[in-house]
């Protein structure tokens, strides 16, 4: 075998080489993928700390865990959500017990939407705010035709179980809710006013 055939055959086995690693590193990558930072992500009593974390390549985790020993203590779905995709984001609300947070979830430009999470009897649960009570207010605060601007926040706990709120539509005006945490042995949510917040 000449020496060109050799140098022509090694390069050959050179790029083979380099395609695997290459294909190697693209299939592993979600599974290394770093969780996304979380904004006030441990609760005020340092117990609890939340991340959001790849599932697959299409799906993202909230994942709840023992802020000492990182061990998982809930795993809910982040649905309409990408890491990858700039302006989305999360930061946490906690309630000054460390027993509940809300989460807000910035997806894009032009939407913010809000969960609730509680623990109770030793479980997470994941609360949602009633549509019938939002859609009140968000029928005063959009122009129908308008663009699509919907920015639902938590703002702060008042007390063990009231969580205050506010939501901006299309016509750019925000009204401020004030929603009620119901315990028992299915807890729920309720809003129980709302107002125009003054300019």
């Amino acid at each position: 075998m000449s020496w060109l055939a050799v140098c022509l055959r090694g390069n050959r086995l050179l790029d083979f080489g380099l395609a695997a690693v290459c294909l190697l590193l693209v299939s592993v990558a979600p599974a290394l993928a770093q969780p996304e930072q979380v904004g006030n992500d441990t609760s005020p009593n340092g117990k609890y700390a939340i991340s959001v974390t790849t599932a697959d390549e299409e799906h993202y985790e909230l994942k709840i865990s023992n802020a000492a020993t990182g061990e998982i203590a809930s795993v809910f779905p982040m649905e309409d959500y990408d890491t990858e995709t700039q302006h989305h984001a999360v930061a946490a609300v906690w309630r000054p017990d460390s027993t509940a947070f809300a989460l807000n979830a910035e997806h894009g430009r032009s939407i913010t939407i809000c969960e609730i999470y509680v623990e109770a009897q030793g479980k997470w649960q994941k609360l949602a705010i009633p549509d019938p009570d939002l859609e009140k207010v968000r029928k005063k605060a959009n122009q129908q035709g308008g663009p699509s601007h919907d920015y639902l926040n938590a703002t702060g706990w008042k007390g063990k179980d009231t969580l205050e709120l506010e939501y901006t539509g299309n016509k750019g005006t925000t009204y401020e809710l004030i929603c009620k945490l119901i315990a028992g042995k299915t807890p729920h949510l309720k809003i129980i006013s709302s107002k125009l917040k003054p300019d």
